[in-house]
């Protein structure tokens, strides 16, 4: 459940901020930020793996039906939860992301307006990923758990297989977007670059 919840909010977070030439006290404050943030998810999986031990034991001596009915409430407020918490760190990089691109005098306002995109675009991406897989999630175990023909060792193994697929499909979630970045700073330096060049041969 702990890695689980470490693998949402990381995806939803919209953590990986597009490249852009720090240095100095600039750079050190992002590093710092990132930081920060790493120990508040750190804190928040903590509290939630928490959370979770002590619903387990609120659940000893409930019919399975009440059971069942107080863990998928457990589940949603855990997950809305998780949205908040993403949202806000999402708040937090953009912010940064913007006070960067202010500062930087290599790039025009078009290329900073594509990476403000980019990356706001990319968090509304994970966002809908997350939402999807969430509700494919709760509908698929719970149709597991209905059927009464498997037994509890086949419901595992069922809910193993369908969490590798889960873990395949999120790898490539992530390379796609991976793939994205990295073709936009390809992209942005190389016109950086040819800038640069103009300049000189019309200074020359």
């Amino acid at each position: 459940m702990a890695k689980r919840i470490g693998v949402a909010v990381c995806i939803a977070a919209g953590l990986c901020l597009p490249a852009v030439s720090l240095a100095g006290a600039r750079g050190e404050a992002v590093k710092a930020q990132r930081q920060a943030q790493k120990e508040e998810r750190k804190t928040f999986q903590q509290e939630q793996k928490q959370e979770n031990q002590e619903f387990r034991q609120s659940l000893k001596g409930m019919s399975q039906d009440d059971k069942h009915a107080a863990m998928k409430t457990h589940q949603e407020e855990q997950y809305q939860d998780r949205k908040t918490f993403t949202a806000q760190q999402h708040e937090e990089n953009k912010a940064a992301l913007t006070r960067a691109l202010a500062n930087n005098t290599k790039l025009t306002q078009t290329q900073k307006d594509e990476l403000v995109s980019t990356f706001e675009s990319q968090y509304q991406e994970n966002t809908a990923f997350r939402d999807a897989r969430y509700s494919e999630r709760v509908a698929y175990l719970e149709q597991v758990a209905a059927d009464t023909s498997l037994t509890q060792e086949q419901k595992k193994a069922k809910l193993k297989e369908y969490a590798a697929q889960e873990k395949v499909a999120l790898k490539s979630h992530q390379e796609e977007q991976k793939t994205e970045r990295k073709t936009l700073r390809k992209e942005i330096r190389a016109e950086v670059k040819a800038a640069a060049q103009n300049q000189t041969s019309s200074g020359n």
